[in-house]
């Protein structure tokens, strides 16, 4: 059993690291890469891999470290700021494109309880193919990156009540209507209960053995603490990975999270591409040749439902429609919760074996397309929307319509917050432009001048009275947001002081190339 399982992941690494290597070179996301390498080495390609229950455990793994990582680096009071927005657009986008997709499959000739099935399940995106990209492109602070993981969040909530309701529309006597609205109650008192009770325990313990042992301690700790809160979670009728993103919220709040995620970082890279390996094996080659084009027709039709209706509900709960089309496109894939419920509905006698087959490769298809479709979001989401005519209002009555030789800060984070406190002492002239709702209202509580606006757009910029200003500084998370409002500044205004904060060292040149005076990275 060991023996085959070191077996498998050799193979593992030795065919998805030279196909990852191509797709870095390409300049494609390496999940498209593991994806593709679970398909070739998987029992329908080249049927290398003995083992699958194996691999499948171990990118169970890979699910949970990268939940616990995102829930360090996204922690519940940044979520509870946003709550309406992310209850809003994710009550919106679930039930909108499930009631789509209901009528979809109505059309088709589907049974009313198989509609409704196929519904739900599609409606589910990928937590850990959009977790993934948007860590990797450091984008977790922004709007959109925030809208995707509220989003998600609210719709893994959603999978323990989905599992209760397919028994009922396989005419299963096993659960009632009682039944199910008891258990979405207990769901959601559950992980109320896992956070608060963890969250009086957790610091305490991190704390004494910070003081008492070493970092070694301090990792074991951390997974001991990951391990014993999925436990809790998936006996309380949660899953696992719900548990160790409640962990990763947890520790978020303490002082020991950058250096937690630094001891992680490495276990979570290798078991998370194990998972996306896993998915590409699932794709049965044979049924995808010979339904070539229905599988493709059905996977275009699921990526276009999605992203309508993500990118709507955004729309309904006021987010700008640049934004809403970017969380649009990255949500617009079947999710991995997805494949566990369409097992699940093939056992309640819901799908025969062909349908279940179509679904299964519907589903792996739209996750091949999701990493291409999230990496060119926003560049194509600036190019459709820059020319337009933005609806940015300022935020405040008594802005200075004469306002010159200013500057301006675009993004009221913590760096925005502290270089306008400097900017306020130092009797320096400025103006805030920001698109996060619950930051101007902040800004607007200190009194600031701020310009409620998307710096991507050109009429924004203009303005925000960047023509007569002597310098814009950029303090924002996402880098093709940043590059284009670099060039655009310069264009503007050729003379002033463009000054950016980045995120990898490696993008130092590219802004400057652009356009940028100064740039300072945070690596």
């Amino acid at each position: 059993m060991v023996h085959h399982l070191i077996e498998d992941l050799i193979l593992l690494l030795l065919v998805s690291l030279p196909i990852n290597i191509v797709f870095h070179r390409i300049k494609l996301p390496s999940v498209m890469g593991y994806l593709v390498a679970g398909v070739l080495i998987g029992p329908h390609g080249l049927k290398l891999i003995s083992d699958i229950s194996a691999v499948k455990e171990l990118a169970e793994i890979g699910v949970v470290l990268l939940l616990f990582v995102i829930g360090l680096e996204f922690s519940l009071g940044r979520l509870l700021k946003n709550l309406a927005s992310v209850l809003g657009a994710g009550g919106l986008q679930l039930g909108m494109t499930t009631l789509a997709a209901w009528l979809v499959f109505v059309e088709m000739n589907f049974q009313q309880n198989q509609s409704i099935a196929l519904g739900l399940i599609i409606a589910l995106s990928s937590t850990a193919i959009v977790l993934k990209m948007i860590t990797d492109n450091a984008e977790i602070d922004t709007l959109s990156g925030k809208l995707c993981i509220g989003i998600l969040l609210f719709q893994d909530l959603c999978v323990v009540p989905i599992m209760l309701l397919l028994p009922l529309l396989g005419q299963s006597e096993v659960h009632t209507s009682f039944d199910f609205v008891f258990e979405v109650a207990k769901s959601l008192i559950a992980v109320v209960a896992i956070y608060f009770l963890a969250r009086l325990i957790v610091p305490k313990v991190l704390a004494w053995i910070a003081r008492v042992g070493n970092k070694e301690h301090l990792t074991l700790s951390v997974v001991f603490i990951i391990l014993v809160t999925g436990w809790v979670s998936q006996e309380m009728g949660l899953t696992l990975a719900m548990g160790a993103l409640i962990a990763g919220m947890i520790i978020s709040e303490s002082e020991y999270n950058h250096q937690i995620i630094l001891d992680i970082l490495p276990l979570r890279d290798y078991f998370s591409s194990i998972f996306f390996i896993s998915v590409g094996m699932l794709l049965q080659t044979d049924v995808f040749t010979n339904s070539i084009l229905t599988c493709l027709a059905l996977t275009i039709l699921v990526v276009l439902v999605k992203g309508v209706f993500a990118t709507l509900a955004c729309l309904l709960v006021r987010i700008p429609l640049r934004v809403s089309f970017v969380v649009g496109m990255r949500l617009a894939q079947v999710g991995e919760f997805s494949l566990i419920l369409s097992a699940m509905a093939l056992n309640q006698g819901l799908f025969d074996s062909h349908q279940y087959q179509l679904l299964l490769i519907v589903s792996i298809l739209s996750m091949l397309l999701a990493p291409l479709l999230i990496q060119v979001s926003t560049g194509l989401s600036i190019k459709l929307f820059s020319k337009w005519k933005s609806k940015e209002s300022t935020s405040s009555d008594n802005k200075d319509p004469k306002l010159k030789d200013h500057v301006v800060v675009v993004g009221y984070g913590v760096g925005g917050r502290t270089l306008a406190q400097v900017l306020l002492e130092a009797k320096i002239p400025f103006v805030v432009l920001e698109l996060d709702g619950e930051r101007i209202r902040r800004a607007l509580t200190e009194g600031i001048t701020t310009l409620y606006g998307d710096c991507a757009q050109e009429q924004t910029l203009i303005r925000a009275g960047l023509r007569d200003a002597r310098m814009i500084v950029l303090k924002i998370s996402d880098y093709a947001v940043t590059e284009k409002t670099v060039r655009l500044s310069r264009k503007i205004n050729p003379q002033a002081i463009i000054m950016v904060r980045t995120r990898r060292i490696d993008q130092v040149e590219e802004l400057k190339n652009a356009g940028a005076d100064q740039v300072i990275p945070e690596e």
